[in-house]
């Protein structure tokens, strides 16, 4: 039950930072790097709108270390879900040049 507390103050007091002092979130984009062009707009409000429209069907499950768990908890009262946080994130590193070329590698091996 301390525990809970504990988390609600620190929610409540990430809360108050974001109202007393808004960032304006800059989003950078490499040279050389595929994906779709970014809208004007801060990172929250792709988060935010990213996936609109397809259903999730299938489900996976991780582990996280306590500080990521609590910074996503954290980040669910500010109306980002952890599914739309997840998704965000990796369709993003999928977009990465690196990891399309391991996963170029991953299926003409299997192939």
């Amino acid at each position: 039950m301390n525990h809970i507390k504990l988390l609600a103050d620190e929610i409540r007091e990430r809360q108050q930072q974001l109202r007393s002092h808004p960032k304006d979130i800059q989003t950078e984009k490499n040279d050389g790097q595929e994906g779709s062009p970014e809208p004007d707009g801060n990172l929250v409000e792709l988060i935010l709108n990213s996936g609109n429209g397809e259903k999730p069907s299938n489900m996976i499950h991780i582990r996280l270390p306590v500080k990521t768990y609590r910074k996503l908890i954290a980040l669910n009262a500010g109306k980002i879900t952890m599914q739309k946080f997840a998704v965000f994130a990796i369709n993003r590193l999928l977009e990465h040049p690196d990891i399309k070329n391991t996963l170029k590698e991953v299926i003409h091996d299997m192939d």
